[in-house]
């Protein structure tokens, strides 16, 4: 995506937020380790993840940055009830580009011939039965009807690997190249997340992070014994035991988090699919 086509004016008054105001430095005590409020009065985009709901058609009027977010957000212009509102697109948009939503099956095969013979793309929300075996999905439903909750940062992208005989549920290989099964009734977007260079950008000063939140992360070996397990000695001393989180919890060595109870899980779904 051209960064000329981003929007660089005003947007819409009444489609954005202030995030929280807040004296600089660190106020108080600290909740949440390495976090801080926000200082900064960013525009934020109010993003609508459902809009799956209305039967429409939407048109991508302009593509605009918004803070806290790595992808880029559209403003769409449904065409039968004619509300504006901001949602994530998929790479590669540009205005004046359509967003079918819910569109019947025989309607998801003929917009692949329409793109091939046109430069004008399209994308659809639809469930995910409806999607062909290897279409590459983004801002996808964790359950049916719920908000957009999977590959939602910038150039994050799914594939539906395999349907189940019912077509009860649906095999994903998501971005890490773990395999999840969901309902088939869940929705999804097709294509890519938009801005997927995100990854080249390179910051030229801790400022930038600490604008977004982020604060300074210390050595466990640079404090003191009361502050973390590793803390303390004389010069340079790795504590005595393996490497550890404040908490006494190992950090290094492949050390297992997931539980039984989740292996379990995930094996009786994978039964019920192979079924």
């Amino acid at each position: 995506m051209l960064l000329t086509l981003i929007w660089k004016k005003k947007s819409l008054k009444y489609l954005i937020k202030r995030s929280i105001n807040s004296t600089p430095g660190r106020a108080g005590s600290i909740l949440t380790r390495h976090k801080k409020v926000l200082i900064n009065k960013s525009k934020i985009r109010l993003i609508n993840t459902k809009p799956f709901l209305v039967n429409d058609v939407a048109q991508i009027l302009r593509i605009e940055y918004s803070p806290k977010r790595s992808a880029f957000v559209g403003l769409l212009r449904f065409l039968k009830s004619g509300f504006l509102s901001y949602s994530l697109i998929t790479n590669n948009s540009q205005p004046g580009d359509f967003i079918y939503l819910n569109p019947p099956i025989e309607k998801i095969s003929s917009l692949g011939n329409i793109l091939l013979n046109s430069n004008r793309r399209a994308s659809v929300i639809a469930p995910l039965y409806k999607f062909p075996k290897g279409t590459v999905l983004s801002n996808i439903s964790a359950r049916p009807l719920e908000k957009f909750s999977l590959c939602l940062s910038a150039g994050a992208k799914a594939k539906i690997n395999a349907f189940s005989p019912a077509k009860k549920q649906v095999e994903i290989l998501m971005p890490s190249g773990k395999i999840i099964y969901l309902n088939s009734n869940c929705f999804g977007l097709s294509g890519s997340a938009s801005n997927p260079s995100h990854f080249l950008n390179k910051k030229i000063k801790a400022g930038q992070s600490f604008y977004k939140g982020i604060r300074p992360t210390v050595r466990g070996v640079a404090m003191n014994p009361v502050d973390h397990p590793m803390g303390g000695g004389e010069g340079k001393s790795s504590g005595g035991r393996p490497s550890v989180s404040r908490w006494g919890k190992l950090t290094k060595g492949g050390y297992k988090t997931i539980t039984n109870l989740k292996l379990k899980k995930f094996k009786k779904i994978k039964k019920l699919f192979l079924k």
